[in-house]
């Protein structure tokens, strides 16, 4: 797989509308990298896995096994 996706190729892989993935970039939620002097903005695929990954939500299940302990 490529290192770098460009932005259709970004809202693909994550499974959004290219319109919502330019609302993260705005927001500033996503990692992004913009070329110096330039409008072009790339995404660095690791760096966006590891957002993703970044997002997991505890299960009630999950909270409630722990609390447990």
């Amino acid at each position: 797989m490529k290192k770098w996706l460009s932005v259709p190729e970004c809202a693909t892989y994550i499974g959004v509308s290219t319109h919502t993935l330019y609302h993260y970039v705005n927001k500033r939620t996503i990692p992004f990298n913009k070329m110096p002097k330039s409008n072009l903005i790339r995404f660095n695929v690791e760096k966006i896995d590891a957002w993703i990954a970044s997002g997991y939500v505890q299960t009630a299940f999950e909270a409630l096994k722990s609390e447990r302990r």
